[in-house]
């Protein structure tokens, strides 16, 4: 049987991810912003008199409103709660999409200070080893290639005359006589080796990549009672922010005397369960000690009595018994409440226990 797994990337993830890009482009807009108001009026007798172009302005005003919006859109918990989990491909899109935009912008950055003698050079290997830190591997990868191939790109169009010299890469040159450039690049080069040092130590504690093996049960394949634990009290908050309901689905093996075989019957059923739940919006988890669970967003004890249905003929090869805990709002309940009106659904053969 083919091995299934679960999503690397979550919505959680993505919303982390957006987070970061949103706060990186705010640093970007005030670093830009400074930056011109230096050159304009702190160096007047170093640099020459440089030429901010109503392009470079605008570029500036769209990058700042769109950052705008995304700042919105991640206060507002509405745009992504409302159709909680089952918008996972468009969350990635939209990551997708906003580091595509941001990166244009960095490479723009790139040509304008000076592709290869700017002060943003450094910023390329720091850029390399976010992005495959902090992604999963085939995505780091990816961005990874994105971010050397358009910082290279930047640099040839300009080598070929295709675009005009760098509005401000002469005043950031290596070579006398601009030694405020050498001192800035050598100054940005320290604060981007302390960056990097954060960023790697910071990625091996939370980075996606290593924190989704730590968030799976090594027998089952499927998340472990503590991430169950934190989604279920997530979808609790949800529930009464938006008046809405969820459904948390145990599934338990009958016993066996032989523990080994159980074990091994349960990751049988595991494996199983991951093909007849959507991975992308449902959290399957393993419970305890022969037990799995489901925790189905949005759903109600009608929802929960169709997925038993589907779970029950998907997993006819095993003996499972069935209960389950409906979350209305208007209730204040823990997770451990939930749970245990769950085990009470399981216990007396009932399909589902409001909470």
């Amino acid at each position: 049987m083919t091995s299934r797994t679960l999503p690397e990337l979550l919505i959680e993830d993505c919303l982390a991810l957006l987070r970061t890009l949103v706060v990186a482009a705010w640093i970007g807009v005030a670093l830009l912003l400074a930056l011109e108001a230096w050159l304009r009026w702190a160096a007047p007798a170093v640099l020459p008199v440089l030429d901010f172009s109503t392009t470079y302005h605008g570029l500036l005003l769209e990058f700042s409103l769109n950052t705008i919006v995304l700042t919105a859109l991640i206060v507002r918990r509405d745009w992504y709660e409302r159709v909680p989990r089952r918008s996972l491909e468009r969350m990635r899109w939209l990551l997708g999409a906003v580091l595509v935009w941001i990166g244009l912008h960095v490479f723009i950055a790139f040509h304008a200070t000076g592709g290869l003698t700017g002060p943003m050079l450094p910023l390329l290997p720091v850029l390399v080893t976010a992005s495959l830190l902090g992604l999963p591997e085939r995505g780091g990868r990816w961005l990874a290639t994105y971010v050397i191939a358009g910082h290279a790109a930047a640099v040839a169009l300009e080598a070929s005359n295709v675009l005009p010299h760098g509005p401000l890469a002469a005043a950031f040159a290596y070579a006398p006589p601009a030694p405020l450039g050498v001192a800035t690049l050598a100054l940005v080069m320290l604060a981007a080796i302390a960056v990097a040092m954060i960023a790697h130590l910071r990625f091996r504690q939370t980075g996606v990549a290593l924190h989704h093996a730590g968030r799976l049960d090594h027998l089952t394949g499927l998340f472990h009672r503590d991430f169950l634990t934190e989604r279920v009290e997530h979808e609790l908050a949800r529930v009464d922010r938006q008046h809405d309901a969820a459904v948390l689905l145990l599934a338990r093996l009958q016993p066996l005397r032989d523990d080994v075989d159980s074990e091994a019957r349960l990751a049988a059923m595991a494996q199983s369960l991951i093909g007849l739940v959507r991975t992308g919006s449902d959290t399957p988890a393993r419970y305890g000690l022969g037990t799995l669970a489901v925790l189905l967003p949005a759903s109600r004890a009608e929802g929960a009595g169709v997925v038993t249905e589907r779970l029950r003929s998907g997993l006819a090869r095993f003996d499972v018994q069935f209960g389950a805990a409906v979350i209305g709002s208007g209730t204040s309940v823990t997770a451990a409440q939930v749970y245990a009106a769950a085990e009470r659904a399981l216990a007396e053969g009932v399909p589902s226990h409001p909470v």
